[in-house]
């Protein structure tokens, strides 16, 4: 498997679910439907999961979105969007972390996974033509 390929799976897999989740918490703010309690937003200045809910569907799920996108029509620039894409990730777990204060397998799956991103997009791994993975 290649870098573009992986790049490809991982933003687009990222891009799908955060859009789905964020749109779920949009329309279900009080975080029923993924069995949360709000009270998991006590620390934060949050009283429900809207606007957490349209920060995961608009800038985790639209920078993945913008970065599988570019990585899939091969342009120049795909490095940076990917490095973005992998560094929104990796904001928005740490975020919140501090925030809910609350751990989770998905934190380290989702962090990990931004990682590799931001790994691959600093090692120029991922530019057009790049046949080499890590």
């Amino acid at each position: 498997m290649n870098a573009k390929i992986l790049g490809l799976i991982l933003m687009g897999f990222t891009a799908v679910t955060a859009i789905l989740s964020g749109i779920v918490l949009f329309f279900y703010p009080d975080g029923h439907f993924f069995q949360m309690s709000v009270n998991l937003l006590e620390h934060s200045f949050f009283d429900n999961f809207l606007i957490p809910g349209l920060v995961l569907a608009l800038v985790v799920g639209g920078s993945n979105l913008v970065g599988a996108l570019s990585l899939a029509f091969d342009y120049k620039w795909s490095d940076r969007t990917t490095f973005f894409a992998g560094l929104c990730i990796c904001g928005w777990i740490v975020v919140q972390y501090l925030l809910i204060r609350t751990f989770d397998w998905l934190q380290v799956f989702y962090l990990s996974l931004g990682l590799v991103l931001i790994l691959m997009a600093s090692l120029h791994k991922i530019q057009p033509g790049s046949e080499q993975l890590i």
